[in-house]
Order: structure tokens, then sequence, then C-alpha cells
């Protein structure tokens, strides 16, 4: 079993340290929508789609997120760029029967 909560930690702590950098936010937003809290993970999902739209994870799990807060409009329009986007990427992203963090560097 994942320590999401430790992750969490350790992310907070790389996002710190270079808060302009893409992996730490994505990968603490999709820690975040492991651990429900949804409201924080679309906020950091949104910061990391500001920096790079054409990620198809960061759009998959911006969609959970917001598809989990009921906003569904907001929802529709990522999961619509994750299917735009398209690529392995994307697929990856939506098999949530073994969520990760991303396998890129962390910053």
């Amino acid at each position: 079993m994942k320590d999401w909560n430790k992750a969490a930690v350790a992310l907070r702590k790389a996002i710190g340290i270079a808060p302009e950098a893409f992996y730490p936010r994505l990968n603490y937003g999709i820690v975040l929508v492991q651990l429900k809290n949804f409201k924080d993970a679309a906020a950091e999902l949104s910061h990391a789609v500001q920096k790079d739209s054409s990620s198809g994870r960061a759009q998959f799990y911006l969609g959970r997120a917001m598809t989990s807060l009921g906003k569904y409009d907001a929802a529709e329009n990522a999961l619509r760029q994750t299917i735009i986007i398209g690529g392995e990427e994307a697929v990856e992203a939506t098999d949530t029967s073994a969520p990760s963090i991303s396998k890129s560097a962390i910053v």
C-alpha cells in the first residue's frame, strides 16, 4: 500500500524549493486526488495545467477532481482535453486501477 500522506509531505517540500516546476505540482495534485482532497487537488492540478496544458495526465486528474467537486463544466473541459491530447500518457492516466505519480523527474 502506498503512503500518500508521506508523498504529500515530500511533494509540498519540492514545491517549496521549485514552485514553478511542473512535475511536483502534477504529482502533488495526483496524491491529493488519492487522499480525496479534491479542492486542493484541483488547485494544484490547475497550476500544473497552466505550466503544461499538453499533459494528458494533468488534464485527466484535474477532470477527476472537478467531477468530485461537482464542477461538471470544468470537469468536462479537462476530460475533453485529455481525449484531444490522447497519446500514451493520457491512456495511462485513465488506468485508475493503479494510480501512480508521474515517473518523470520531480524537478
